[in-house]
């Protein structure tokens, strides 16, 4: 199978993200974005150079003290190829500083 290019291989991210302060210290977050590549010929078929991928992912953060931040958020990815094509992660973080 042979593999050629007729051009660079080109890479496109997308990302919108926001994020909204609901009451003073607790604030609400959100990010989407989405991973595409160009497209690559070989002598059997055409396909992208790799799997587009999606991303979206949401978060609350609430202010204990002016020094101290507790953040949790949830992210989902999916993907249109690989062993993985669906995945969820959570996320919990302390912010301290002195």
């Amino acid at each position: 199978d042979t593999l050629r290019l007729t051009g660079p291989l080109v890479a496109l991210s997308t990302l919108v993200e926001g994020r909204y302060k609901v009451l003073p210290g607790l604030s609400i977050a959100a990010r989407g974005d989405r991973l595409t590549y160009s497209t690559i010929t070989g002598t059997r078929a055409t396909n992208t150079w790799e799997a587009i991928t999606w991303r979206a992912e949401a978060g609350v953060a609430y202010s204990v003290r002016r020094n101290i931040v507790l953040k949790t958020s949830l992210q989902r990815n999916r993907r249109d190829g690989g062993r993985v094509r669906r995945d969820s992660l959570v996320a919990a973080q302390v912010l301290y500083w002195f």
